[in-house]
This record gives C-alpha cells, structure tokens and sequence, in this order.
C-alpha cells in the first residue's frame, strides 16, 4: 500500500505542475500559532502546481506538555491570483487561499492522525523576475475537527485551530 501512495502522490504532483502553462514551486516556512487546543509550531514545505490548483507537502515539529511528535502534511491548495504589473518586470498579486489535507503525527509510542485540516488564508506575491519572486501569507487559519490517536484514545472530537505566518520563495517556469 506504501508504494501505490507514493506513486500516486508522484503522478498527482506532476500533473498539477503540468496542468496549465505556468507552473510554479512553492519554498515556504513560517510559524503556526495556537488559536484553540493545539501548540506552537513550525513549518516548512513545498508546493508545486499550476496558477490555480497546487499539490503541497508541509512538516512540521510540536512540543506540548513535554511530548514532541513530528507533523506531515500532504494537501491540496486552490488559489484565485489577483495579478497587476508594477513596472515593467515587476509582478504583484492578490491571492485568496484554500487548502484541504490531512496530517500525521509521530511522538514517543503513539501516532496521531488529523482526518481532514482546512486551511484558508489570504497570500500577496512580489515576482521580482519572470520566474522569481517571493509571498508572505499574513493571514491563513487552519481549523481540524477529528484527530485519531493510536494507544487507548481513539478519536478526539474536538476542534483544534492554528495562526499560520508564511513566507515563500517563489519559482516560475
């Protein structure tokens, strides 16, 4: 089963970065900050994908009550781009965000698995170039409503929110 979800996830990825004529990387990183039932983390990931609709893959540490547990999250991200032209070379765009996936978790013993975490934020990218540029999302919540979580808890009904503060490199082909 590992192997199909790797090939799949490879073959997903491609074909987002192909779907349409300008493709782009994500390089990202930033803080999560604790809303509601959850800890301070931090992030780093990538996204790849067309001018809309991109396949991402973030990771993340948690330390909360002296247990830490290593955070992995495959998700979807769908983009509405606000572009104008700032010069000649210079690109700015507005960008409402929404991304959907699930997370796994690994601590000491246990696995914690998120169903399903949705994201939504607000992004503004700054293309210095044709295929470089940079994004910084100020604002992006991301909510989750059920956690499972392997050693005698089982499923969590409870609903867990984060702050997340990003920032990007950008790479346009």
């Amino acid at each position: 089963m590992g192997r199909f979800l790797k090939i799949t996830l490879v073959v997903l990825m491609f074909s987002a970065s192909t779907a349409y004529a300008s493709s782009e990387v994500e390089l990202l990183f930033g803080p999560r900050f604790d809303v509601k039932n959850w800890a301070n983390q931090f992030t780093v990931g990538m996204a790849v994908g067309g001018e809309y609709i991109k396949l991402g893959f973030n990771y993340s540490h948690v330390s909360q009550a002296g247990i830490s547990a290593n955070m992995l999250k495959p998700y979807l991200l769908g983009e509405i781009p606000f572009s104008f032209k700032l010069g000649q070379v210079t690109e700015m765009a507005i960008v409402p965000t929404i991304d959907f996936g699930p997370e796994i978790g690994f601590t000491s013993g246990a696995k914690i698995i998120d169903f399903a975490q949705l994201g939504f934020g607000l992004k503004t990218k700054f293309y210095f170039t044709e295929h470089f540029g940079v994004a910084v999302t100020p604002f992006h919540m991301t909510t989750s409503f059920a956690t499972y979580t392997t050693g005698g808890t089982g499923i969590v009904r409870m609903t867990r929110m984060t702050y997340d503060l990003l920032f990007s490199l950008l790479l346009k082909w």
